[in-house]
């Protein structure tokens, strides 16, 4: 099974290009996140919000981060289960930059 599946990314090597380019998306958004979250928290210790407000807002920020990063670790896995998909039935091996690998990214 790993030897299928290093053949089939060696063969698509584009795969690998955008799980880099997503990691680097991800670091992206974990820093710029992070400021966010000070910004936010620097705003909340100077307004008179109730406590209650203030929570659902923190909460409101976990949800948002959870379901950014989970959507850029979720383009990465599709965008190679398409790849390997099109590999293992043998769609347009030729290119670099197979058709499987576009459809499931875009």
């Amino acid at each position: 099974n790993l030897l299928a599946a290093l053949s089939g990314i060696r063969d698509n090597p584009i795969t690998v290009f955008i799980a880099f380019l997503f990691q680097g998306l991800a670091l992206w958004w974990n820093i710029f996140f992070t400021f966010a979250v000070i910004g936010v928290f620097d705003w909340l210790q100077t307004t008179q919000l109730d406590s209650n407000m203030c929570i659902l807002i923190y909460v409101g920020l976990g949800i948002s981060y959870y379901w950014t990063f989970q959507v850029i670790l979720h383009i990465v896995s599709v965008t190679t289960a398409g790849a390997i998909g099109g590999w293992w039935h043998k769609e347009d091996a030729d290119s670099c930059c197979p058709k499987p690998v576009w459809r499931a990214f875009f």
